[in-house]
């Protein structure tokens, strides 16, 4: 009967974990400001060109504070042609064989032009470029990703499982979440990863990188 007794209470106890970090993993993903599920990418001599797919928060105000979110698909084209950067560049954006005239700003922070289409591009559609003179696929690489964007966010919930109990109170989580793809480039190759982000309402933020292909953390502030 003992034995039972015992067996029983660690039984409950792991019910309770198992059932705090499904609850943290909720708000988590109930607070999250923006989130890239889908990504694309290319690159050539002459440019290379990302698309991130997702939501984010409109309007996209990094205070610790989520908003409501809207469908965004972020173009992010870095010219290596050119290293006095106008404020616009133009180019044609072909999905599924239709064009579409594009406007991007230069983003100097980003040291890349930017644009956002406003609506969710899908895995389907097949995405191409033309600019500088040329055309250039954009193949979904996210698709050969071992870690989807659900199985990062549950990494980064295990490693920040103290932060966010300290900013959660009531059943409510005082901050915004962000999880995007970031890239890395050497002279052979562009190395992804995943970046989550947590956002205090007191302006504190922490920051993991993760493999996408294996889900090790690779950086992390806690």
């Amino acid at each position: 009967m003992k034995k039972f007794l015992v067996a029983l209470l660690l039984l409950s106890a792991s019910i309770a974990f198992v059932g705090c970090q499904k609850s943290e993993q909720s708000l988590v993903k109930a607070n999250m400001s923006e989130i890239t599920k889908t990504y694309y990418y290319a690159e050539n001599d002459s440019f290379s060109v990302s698309i991130s797919v997702g939501q984010r928060e409109n309007p996209y105000l990094v205070d610790g504070v989520h908003h409501d979110t809207v469908d965004f698909s972020l173009i992010i084209l870095k010219d290596k042609t050119n290293s006095e950067k106008e404020k616009e560049t133009n180019c044609k954006l072909i999905v599924n064989g239709q064009s579409q005239d594009l406007k991007l700003v230069y983003n100097p922070i980003a040291k890349a032009f930017m644009f956002d289409l406003g609506y969710l591009l899908e895995d389907k559609d097949e995405v191409a470029i033309e600019f500088l003179g040329g055309q250039q696929n954009i193949p979904i690489v996210s698709k050969d990703f071992e870690i989807s964007s659900s199985q990062a966010i549950s990494v980064a919930c295990k490693q920040f499982a103290e932060v966010l109990k300290n900013y959660t109170k009531a059943g409510k989580l005082f901050g915004e979440c962000y999880l995007k793809v970031l890239g890395e480039q050497d002279e052979n190759s562009q190395s992804l990863f995943w970046c989550f982000s947590f956002v205090g309402q007191d302006n504190k933020s922490f920051n993991i990188i993760i493999s996408v292909f294996d889900g090790t953390i690779l950086a992390s502030d806690v």
